[in-house]
């Protein structure tokens, strides 16, 4: 009995701590170092769609208005309430005012132009200079999905352990000033970029995409296991499913199940996966020879 009460005491103690924090102190705010920041002249707008449509439209698509304009995150409410930006070219409600080594700062380290940094958003440190830059290209082009929207879906409001683990555990990574273009022809060193960086596979199929390790992937904990809890179109818990060992597809199953999000037995995969269709068969060719590597 007295051990449960010191367990108690303690929590109570933490809880408070944790209040008088949220209560009393900003979040951090750090440099943001444009400085370092290299693009690319080589910007392939169709390669910025493509990435755009992989990574970006899950988290900012508003169906309702045909942009990427922001929704509400069916994120654990442990978190808080938290909202997608807008990033159409709305210059005061999207990220039309921003540079682009603004943007490419931000993508790689999570901190935007006032220097607050946002945890719960990828990052992208270790694209290469040329796909960052073709993003950011796309970004910039006439496609419906960017036109201007004077419009924001809602605030973000973070929790106070979301507001504890920003001031002590949430840390922007230091920034990689470049990162070349990766060899093709090594379709397994090809394809762990792609599953591991470009289309951010490993992030959600390993155990929790918070503690997933950007610099060294195959350190993550249950890395390609799956396990990671997400949200359907109803907002039921979902987890990730496990890609390893992936000698359990046949390698044209795999494919036609990436593209088409049908597996061979004809059933569909559950949100929030979705077909990955804008992916050519080589790409996840070299994403399953690159996961044989693991079995």
């Amino acid at each position: 009995m007295r051990y449960i009460k010191i367990v108690i005491f303690i929590f109570i103690e933490f809880l408070v701590l944790g209040i008088i924090i949220y209560l009393t102190t900003p979040l951090p705010v750090y440099e943001v170092e444009l400085a370092k920041v290299n693009l690319t002249a080589n910007k392939d707008i169709t390669e910025g769609k493509k990435l755009a449509s992989a990574i970006c439209r899950s988290c900012h698509y508003n169906p309702e208005l045909n942009r990427l304009s922001g929704i509400q995150h069916g994120n654990p409410k442990k978190f808080g309430k938290i909202y997608s930006s807008n990033i159409t070219k709305d210059s005061m409600y999207g990220i039309g005012s921003w540079t682009d080594k603004e943007l490419a700062y931000f993508f790689k380290t999570g901190i935007k132009k006032d220097g607050t940094f946002i945890f719960d958003m990828p990052k992208y440190n270790y694209l290469t200079d040329e796909d960052i830059s073709s993003l950011i290209a796309y970004l910039r082009s006439d496609d419906d999905w960017v036109k201007p929207v004077a419009s924001i879906k809602g605030h973000t409001q973070y929790s106070i352990l979301s507001k504890v683990l920003l001031k002590f555990y949430f840390r922007p990574e230091s920034y990689i000033e470049h990162i070349a273009p990766i060899d093709k022809s090594d379709s397994v060193a090809w394809g762990k970029y792609l599953s591991t960086v470009k289309y951010s596979c490993a992030s959600c199929h390993s155990f929790n995409a918070l503690t997933f390790n950007n610099k060294e992937p195959e350190k993550s904990v249950g890395y390609f296991k799956g396990g990671n809890p997400h949200y359907d179109e109803y907002n039921n818990k979902v987890y990730s499913a496990s890609l390893r060992p992936v000698s359990k597809y046949k390698q044209d199953d795999f494919i036609n199940m990436v593209q088409t999000g049908i597996k061979n037995n004809s059933t569909t995969l559950r949100r929030p996966m979705i077909p990955f269709n804008m992916l050519d068969k080589d790409e996840i060719k070299a994403i399953f020879l690159y996961l044989k590597t693991l079995d």
